[in-house]
């Protein structure tokens, strides 16, 4: 059965569209092919070189007249969800560029921009930087805030060592302070009572001079200075010539009864044995 040539507004079936070319050659080349038939095949070859076709199905194809208006290759642009449009266009090729890996010589721009689902180029980059910046911003932040911190617990410290240090000076002054309050408080307690027992005991006993300019004699020591007569050094004498020793009226002397006796010294000559006074004694004595 020979097969069906389609006509220009009709469809075939084909294995697929780099068949057509192929079915028409071979259609040439039969030999039962009649004069009429070769004509239409050429007619076919010539529409197929000058007429755009599309794929209805696996195995269909329509031809579309020249007079019908055709689609070419174009570019276009997408609209980021930034709000920026893209910066280079991209190309949408129609089915003869697809098929022939060649885009068309009378390409045009499509002014509909088209959405996309992400952010632009730049967009994404800033977004990058501002992240770095602002991480490397908050680790000097909280390097600058560490210093901060440590130098704020060091000026704490030497401060509360500096408080510690006055107020255990402080401390040790009112101590101190005590201390001699206490001191002068039983120093002046003592002096009272020494002054209270002196007061009972009759006062105290005061030497005064005559107030007279005494004439010395010739080789004798200054004022205030016992006369000692001028003669030979005693003897020494033992403990037991001591205890031997007896005095005229025959009683006998002891070492500390001797000391008691006479004193010796003085410019008026030997004086006796001290008198302790009563309180009317001593204050007439002293008028």
């Amino acid at each position: 059965m020979r097969p069906r040539i389609p006509t220009p507004y009709g469809a075939c079936r084909f294995s697929s569209l780099f068949s057509v070319k192929a079915f028409f050659h071979s259609i040439l080349r039969r030999s039962f092919l009649t004069p009429s038939l070769a004509l239409t095949a050429k007619l076919r070859l010539t529409t197929l070189q000058t007429t755009n076709f599309k794929l209805i199905s696996h195995h269909h194809i329509t031809f579309l007249p020249t007079t019908a208006k055709l689609t070419m290759c174009k570019y276009w642009k997408k609209m980021h969800t930034c709000g920026h449009p893209s910066d280079r266009p991209y190309i949408e090729m129609c089915r003869s560029g697809c098929l022939s890996n060649t885009v068309c010589t009378d390409i045009g721009l499509d002014e509909t921009t088209r959405s996309s689902h992400f952010p632009c180029y730049p967009c994404i980059r800033g977004e990058a930087r501002d992240e770095a910046e602002a991480l490397i911003r908050g680790q000097q932040e909280a390097v600058f805030k560490a210093h901060e911190a440590r130098d704020r617990a060091l000026k704490e410290k030497a401060a509360a060592e500096q408080r510690a240090k006055e107020e255990r000076i402080r401390r040790d002054a009112r101590e101190k302070a005590a201390r001699e309050r206490e001191e002068d408080a039983r120093m002046k307690a003592t002096k009272e009572r020494e002054e209270e027992r002196t007061k009972k005991e009759g006062g105290a006993w005061t030497e005064t001079g005559s107030g007279k300019k005494q004439k010395s004699r010739k080789g004798a020591p200054a004022d205030g200075f016992p006369i000692m007569p001028i003669s030979a050094p005693p003897a020494l004498k033992t403990f037991a010539a001591k205890d031997k020793k007896e005095n005229e009226n025959g009683t006998k002397m002891s070492p500390k009864r001797e000391g008691k006796g006479v004193d010796t010294g003085g410019r008026a000559g030997t004086w006796g044995p001290k008198k302790i006074l009563s309180r009317k004694e001593n204050a007439s004595v002293q008028k």
